[in-house]
């Protein structure tokens, strides 16, 4: 999957400014009204696409502490992150999705 933010590390604490910032998630492929953030929000950056794997994504709890740390200390409140699956599962025991 390919991210507009880089992904932490498992050991990364969230700081107290970093648990204020909620986290939207949305599809890269998407209508650009779909992909977009709430309502009065603006952005404050962006960072360029990384890719990571799905387990990475969906096998931790909280996979963007350290952006939501960064965006905290920036001043800001929500992070978006936009994903796009480059490359389908291919486990016999998982079908392809």
């Amino acid at each position: 999957m390919l991210l507009l933010a880089v992904l932490a590390c498992s050991c990364v604490t969230l700081t107290s400014d970093g648990a204020r910032v909620k986290v939207f998630r949305g599809s890269l492929e998407a209508e650009p009204a779909q992909r977009s953030m709430p309502e009065g929000c603006r952005l404050l950056s962006s960072t360029p696409p990384t890719t990571t794997t799905e387990l990475d994504l969906e096998g931790q709890k909280d996979p963007f502490r350290a952006q939501r740390n960064e965006t905290g200390a920036a001043g800001g409140n929500a992070l978006l992150v936009l994903t796009q699956m480059t490359l389908s599962r291919r486990e016999s025991d998982c079908p392809v999705a």
